[in-house]
């Protein structure tokens, strides 16, 4: 089963919940994948290569292509 068949057959059976939750810091965007079909999306997606605690560091230029991604595919989010 592929990540998008993952998380569509998980979309269907939850109840709803934010996946992500964005934060921007100024000079970085922190993603913070709250569940585990977003620490999936990121693994197939973005990888886990900079991380502050549990969030993944990302530059600004690639935050707006990454969300469009993920809510392609059906998951959300939350600024912080």
């Amino acid at each position: 089963m592929t990540a998008c068949e993952r998380i569509r057959a998980a979309r269907e059976a939850r109840e709803t919940e934010v996946d992500f939750r964005v934060e921007n810091h100024g000079s970085i965007v922190l993603l913070r994948p709250l569940t585990s079909l977003a620490e999936a999306w990121v693994e197939d997606h973005v990888g886990y290569e900079t991380m502050v605690q549990d969030a993944i560091v990302v530059e600004h230029r690639y935050i707006v292509p990454i969300i469009e991604g993920f809510e392609a595919e059906g998951l959300s989010w939350e600024g912080a």
